[in-house]
Parts: C-alpha cells; structure tokens; sequence
C-alpha cells in the first residue's frame, strides 16, 4: 500500500488561496483541522483533498459569511458521490438572502 501523500501547512495555505494564519484560526474553530500533526514538532499536514474545502472556505468568508454560518453550511450533508469524484452542477442559490446579509446563529432580532 503507498503512503499518501500530504501537504505541508503552507503548500496547502497557497494552493487553498488562504494565509496560513487564517489556516490556523480555522484549525481552531474546527472547520479545518489537519489530517496529521506530527508529535514531534507539533507541524500539521493536509491531505490534497481537503482543498476543496479549504476554497469554499475561503470563498463564503469572501462574502462575509460570519464562521458559525461557515461551519453551518460544512455541516450539511452533501451530494453522494464516490470518494476522488468531482462534483458536477451548481448550488441553485450562490450568494446570501436578498438582504444581503447572512443570518447569524444569535437572536438578535
């Protein structure tokens, strides 16, 4: 069986298109924790498939999209589909209410 292969933190910060500082903070809200720290030098490794949703990531925080909406939506289930398979199609509402606002999870209203 080969060994897979993993990313260092900063080849998948810059094929994720995020700082390895917002990588980090990620790592700690839970939304991207590595696939393996060594216990040594305590260094986090990635696998290359965890890109995808590194660029999500990335793309809702774009939009403003507070972190505790952005693990909402990592925590929905997703189409089935074979492991390595891309993903066809597009989600049918791409962008935030008509308010332009994301909701929040406080009761502020």
């Amino acid at each position: 069986m080969e060994e897979e292969r993993l990313l260092t933190t900063g080849e998948f910060a810059r094929r994720g298109l995020l700082s390895p500082k917002a990588l980090r903070l990620y790592d700690r809200q839970g939304l991207l924790p590595p696939d393996r720290i060594d216990p040594d030098s305590g260094y986090r490794y990635y696998r290359p498939e965890r890109l995808a949703t590194a660029r999500l990531i990335v793309r809702l925080r774009g939009l403003d999209m507070p972190l505790a909406t952005v693990a909402e939506v990592l925590a929905l289930p997703g189409p089935r589909r074979p492991s390595g398979s891309p993903r066809t199609g597009t989600p049918s509402n791409g962008g935030p209410p008509r308010s332009g606002r994301w909701p929040t999870t406080s009761a502020s209203n």
